[in-house]
């Protein structure tokens, strides 16, 4: 079976005027492994639980590294693709557009197609000789995935072939405007075929010929937002999760989904309807449709639950049954490995006047915790904030409400620091780190702001860790304000690298380099590279002293056949850290402690002598 443009004579034109969805997406042949060593992927600066999209060259170069040739499953891959077949099955004719290269791989498609029963009527494919087939390849480790993808050809398909299928009179598949017919495009088809989409837009979505639209992907919402906004603008049907919508909030300037949907029907004189996935907390559908070819009605926001099923696979251990219950936290975590460590730390937050605080002062109790520990403001209004970590065989879900943690506020603060019958606050003279984890800072920029401007002075030390990308892309300006006082900064290469991009830098060595020249006092950049290392960018030389040279140092993770679950160990490293550098010790010894500790943990660690580290 050929994918050639000679093929498009294969039906006929009442059997092609039948098809009621165009679908627009990559054409990827999937590769799915397990990983048995997943120190292969240092040597390409790639980690686990990640999705990266990169050139076909370093794909290969990857791909054959990790021999991983016994096991591999190959299937077809990619978002329309999948809903094409869906729809297939349920009985709506589809027409899938897209394009690979004139290769084996293409070959290997072509049989796949026809085991899934899918013959030319379901697709038009252009085919690019100078591109390679899009790869996908899907890594198991454990509980960790990793998804690598090189689009290929797919991301050459062009406007002349799209031109050439939907104007062949002999063979339409483009039906009469005033018949309903869907334009499906997904989020991945976007990048690098503008001209593709801009062209479907403006030539073909019109009378009942209907534009849908998937963002796919929080990243391809925030790349490629001005051509999103262009097309949600001429949109009949917008799909996504509820994280994607808020990545097109915030690029926006929306502060909910709610006033972005109801700006941007404003602006709109059709009716549009946002489908939001929510997970397991079900759907939300936020519309002014009202009927097909009537008028834009009021905005609705209606919520649908999760249907329940005793057969749903998804669901499984998802109930009482087995639920572990446990402290969780990213700054309580340092907290607790700091105490054990024997440095002395005080964690401040907010909780709720609920069941849920009582459990916390039992497990609390149970870790040794009094309030020598720790300062917690009761919030009456708002619920103790909770956490699921929700495993199905290699998946995860992490799913959080802050809840009354998000209502600490500067006047509880600024009560337990002025205490003086009970200080906490050390002299300016003596050394005391003010420790912020970056999912502290939404919703409490002034605690955060009042804690620079009045205690940040002196021996008084600011540590800030960005704990996650998508905290660092949505608190970007605040965490540039707290950046530019901090004397320590922790976080993963992924997180520096969206810093970078924020800020307008090309690199973190350019990153670094621009911020030392607006700060007077010296800075030490802490860059988790997962089972890659540590990189180390300072210009501090020792304390007290003058900024000096910027000084640029990596440091390999130890190997140890001892390592304990690696979960959560980006908060042991940062215990052993400052710990480390609470008692003096040089900026390297102070990595490899960290390394130390979070590799075989806290309690085995602290029985060895990390005096020869």
């Amino acid at each position: 079976m050929s994918f050639s443009c000679s093929s498009l004579s294969c039906m006929k034109t009442n059997e092609i005027s039948a098809i009621k969805v165009l679908a627009f997406g990559n054409m990827l042949i999937n590769y799915s492994a397990t990983l048995e060593d997943p120190k292969v992927l240092d040597r390409h600066r790639l980690s686990l639980n990640t999705r990266v999209e990169m050139n076909m060259d370093r794909f290969s170069e990857v791909t054959s590294d990790l021999n991983i040739n016994d096991g591999l499953k190959v299937e077809l891959g990619g978002s329309a693709l999948n809903t094409t077949q869906c729809l297939k099955q349920l009985g709506t004719e589809t027409l899938f557009f897209s394009a690979c290269g004139d290769d084996q791989e293409s070959k290997i498609i072509s049989e796949l197609m026809k085991k899934n029963d899918m013959d030319r009527s379901h697709f038009r494919v252009e085919t690019v000789t100078n591109a390679p087939t899009g790869k996908r390849i899907s890594l198991c480790h454990n509980d960790a995935r990793a998804l690598y993808t090189s689009n290929g050809a797919s991301a050459q398909f062009s406007v002349n072939f799209l031109r050439f299928v939907l104007n062949d009179e002999d063979n339409s598949v483009l039906r009469p405007e005033n018949r309903v017919q869907i334009f499906y495009i997904e989020g991945y088809f976007i990048p690098n075929r503008e001209p593709v989409t801009t062209y479907i837009v403006r030539n073909y979505i019109k009378g009942r010929r209907y534009l849908a639209l998937n963002f796919c992907s929080e990243q391809t919402v925030r790349q490629n937002f001005d051509h999103l906004l262009f097309m949600v603008s001429s949109a009949h049907l917008v799909f996504g999760t509820e994280t994607e919508f808020e990545a097109f909030c915030q690029c926006w300037g929306a502060s909910n989904i709610r006033e972005l949907a109801e700006g941007l029907v404003k602006k709109k004189e059709s009716p549009i309807i946002f489908v939001i996935n929510k997970g397991c907390e079900g759907v939300e559908l936020i519309s002014n449709y009202f009927r097909e070819g009537c008028a834009p009605g009021p905005l609705t926001f209606q919520s649908f639950r999760m249907p329940y099923s005793e057969e749903a696979e998804d669901l499984k251990g998802t109930g009482d049954v087995g639920l572990k219950v446990e402290l969780g936290g990213s700054a309580l975590n340092t907290t607790q490995c700091l105490k054990q460590l024997g440095t002395e730390t005080l964690f401040f937050s907010a909780c709720g006047d609920d069941q849920e605080s009582k459990i916390i002062s039992e497990l609390m109790k149970k870790n040794d915790m009094d309030r020598s520990h720790f300062r917690v403001e009761t919030v009456t209004n708002a619920p103790t904030g909770k956490r699921i970590s929700l495993c199905h065989n290699d998946a995860r879900a992490l799913y959080t409400s802050n809840g009354a943690s998000a209502q600490f506020s500067v006047n509880f603060l600024r009560f337990v620091l002025n205490d003086e019958d009970n200080s906490v606050l050390r002299p300016e003279n003596r050394v005391q780190i003010f420790y912020i984890e970056g999912y502290f800072i939404p919703n409490r920029e002034p605690v955060t702001t009042y804690i620079v401007r009045n205690y940040i002075k002196g021996r008084r030390y600011l540590a800030l860790n960005f704990c996650s990308e998508q905290t660092v892309r949505q608190n970007f300006d605040h965490l540039l304000f707290m950046v530019s006082s901090a004397h320590l900064v922790f976080g993963t290469e992924t997180e520096f690298e969206a810093f970078c991009q924020c800020w307008g830098a090309s690199n973190i060595r350019e990153l670094a380099e621009g911020l030392v020249k607006k700060k007077e006092s010296p800075i030490i950049f802490v860059i988790n590279k997962g089972c890659e290392g540590v990189e180390l960018i300072s210009n501090y030389f020792r304390e007290g002293c003058a900024p000096g040279p910027l000084t640029f140092q990596s440091f390999r993770m130890p190997y140890s056949e001892e390592a304990e679950d690696l979960k959560g160990t980006g908060d042991v490293f940062v215990a052993g850290f400052l710990h480390a550098w609470l008692q003096k010790r040089e900026l390297s010894q102070c990595v490899r402690i960290g390394c130390f500790y979070a590799i075989n943990g806290v309690k085995s660690a602290s029985k060895r002598n990390v005096n020869t580290l």
